[in-house]
């Protein structure tokens, strides 16, 4: 609307004077994507939870290979070597027609399970899909288990999720121990060979076992570690 007026956030107040009498935080599109943002703030009008005292900031945005993946930190780091910081938010100028933006908040999973114990993935509120068995840590969640963060949903409950990532064993395992417990594969070991007789061999980069210690077992590699969510 403003580029059709010709207009932009500094000259509205002359050139499209209605962002003022009807938008900024009097529209909830506006509001939603904080447009003008500044601008609306020193009109009486700015967003909730915003405070534009510092005044305006200048933004650069570095475009690359859309599939080529980088860390937060490794973004952190290209904005702070050019003395800014990481913007989270769309500041609606793109590489592309998706731009995706870094952010510090949590992009959670989130997981359902009904009362029997089977549980299905979830992505926010959309359909459940692999529905599941999972061994749980102590008793099966009763229906008055399911409290906040979760929300219950007719026979089920569904929470958010987090995933980590524990060490199994601290000692050579038997055979019928590793099959039992371990279940997340490993591709096969670049480190040497620590213990390589009997029905379990063990790789790592050192003698001591941790997570990054491989069993083998029937053939078959196997992470020393399991699951939690």
């Amino acid at each position: 609307m403003l580029r059709e007026k010709r207009a932009t956030c500094e000259n509205a107040t002359t050139m499209w004077p209605r962002l003022y009498r009807a938008k900024c935080n009097r529209d909830s599109h506006f509001t939603s994507k904080k447009y003008c943002q500044l601008s609306c703030w020193k009109a009486g009008l700015g967003y909730p939870g915003d405070d534009c005292s510092a005044g305006s900031t200048n933004s650069f945005l570095e475009c690359g290979d859309a599939y080529k993946k980088h860390t937060y930190a490794h973004a952190e780091a290209r904005c702070a070597s050019r003395g800014m910081q990481v913007c989270h938010r769309d500041t609606f100028v793109g590489c592309s027609d998706r731009l995706y933006v870094w952010t510090p908040a949590d992009c959670p999973v989130w997981i359902q399970f009904d009362f029997s114990g089977k549980m299905m993935k979830r992505w926010k509120s959309t359909r459940p899909t692999n529905h599941f068995s999972v061994a749980w840590i102590g008793d099966t969640p009763t229906e008055e288990d399911c409290v906040s963060p979760c929300s219950k949903s007719e026979d089920s409950c569904w929470c958010p999720s987090e995933v980590t990532l524990q060490r199994v064993f601290s000692e050579l395992p038997s055979r019928g121990d590793a099959i039992k417990r371990l279940s997340i594969g490993a591709y096969p070991p670049t480190s040497p060979c620590r213990v390589c007789e009997g029905d379990v061999k063990m790789y790592g980069p050192g003698d001591e076992i941790d997570d990054q210690t491989v069993f083998e077992v029937d053939g078959k590699f196997m992470r020393n570690v399991e699951s939690i969510v």
